[in-house]
């Protein structure tokens, strides 16, 4: 279960643009909540973001929006 959400809210791996970010997170929750409460499927969280991931791409290209970049962290000491 940890692992979902932090799957989830990686930058790496859910759409770029905060709507496509939104759209992706109600689906995955609405799709796991379907697996889990009517088809009877446990893992149905794991399963919905699975699923899902597939569509991060398209949501992309629909709406394009600026990609994620790691800003390394100041080194202690270093100059201002």
């Amino acid at each position: 279960l940890l692992f979902a959400f932090f799957m989830i809210s990686d930058p790496k791996t859910i759409p770029d643009s905060r709507l496509g970010r939104l759209i992706f997170a109600v689906a995955v929750a609405g799709l796991a909540h379907y697996f889990i409460f009517f088809a009877q499927i446990r893992p149905g969280l794991y399963l919905a973001l699975a699923l899902l991931a597939l569509t991060v791409w398209p949501i992309d290209r629909l709406m394009p929006a600026p990609r994620h970049q790691w800003v390394p962290a100041p080194t202690p000491g270093g100059s201002a």
